[in-house]
């Protein structure tokens, strides 16, 4: 199994642990695995088990091909969420998203986007889809490709935005976060606005 992989070999990191577990702490709140999950130990069947990695410097043997797992974040089944650290911090960057945020009052971007990710991927956990991911491509390929395969996908997301909606703190900081991602993707494809400007 690839989580026995990750472990043996010393590939799983910790470097976000203590946020993440705060993350899956949250969305697990008031359901029948609140604290039953571990980050980075043995498979456990009876929890909800996240393996974080940083995909940008690991590789891992599948089938006797080396293949990079980098810059992905999935639910692979099985209760089990699979977490690139890489690219939980690559992600806002790479979209021209400053990790920070102005206002004191707010989460900063990092946080508000890891909180997305762990539930938009415990949304596939909860909502019993087969395995699913987001990736470095996941805005573009949603938008190019948009179509009934999608929902699993918004289904997913609603999980997480009906989860913080009783979180005043968290909600209007991702309602802030989502459209700057938003905004720069489309200054991005399109330029500045002259208005803007």
């Amino acid at each position: 199994m690839l989580v026995n992989y990750l472990l043996t070999n010393h590939f799983a990191t910790n470097r976000d642990s203590i946020q993440i577990s705060h993350c899956v702490d949250t969305f697990l709140n008031g359901t029948a695995y609140h604290s039953k999950f571990s980050i980075n130990q043995p498979y456990d069947a009876d929890k909800l088990n996240e393996y974080l990695f940083n995909g940008e410097t690991k590789k891992v043997n599948a089938d006797d091909n080396f293949t990079s797992i980098r810059s992905n974040c999935t639910y692979i089944g099985s209760n089990v969420i699979m977490i690139d650290e890489a690219y939980l911090h690559s992600f806002l960057v790479k979209h021209h998203v400053g990790t920070s945020n102005e206002s004191i009052f707010q989460l900063p971007h990092q946080t508000c986007f890891t909180y997305w990710i762990i539930g938009h991927e415990l949304g596939h956990f909860f909502k019993g889809q087969s395995r699913s991911h987001a990736d470095t491509g996941y805005l573009d390929n949603f938008v190019n490709n948009a179509d009934i395969e999608n929902k699993r996908e918004l289904q997913a997301d609603s999980f997480f935005v009906n989860t913080i909606a009783s979180n005043t703190m968290l909600r209007v900081s991702v309602e802030t976060t989502l459209p700057d991602l938003l905004n720069a993707e489309i200054e991005r494809k399109v330029g500045v606005s002259k208005v803007s400007a």
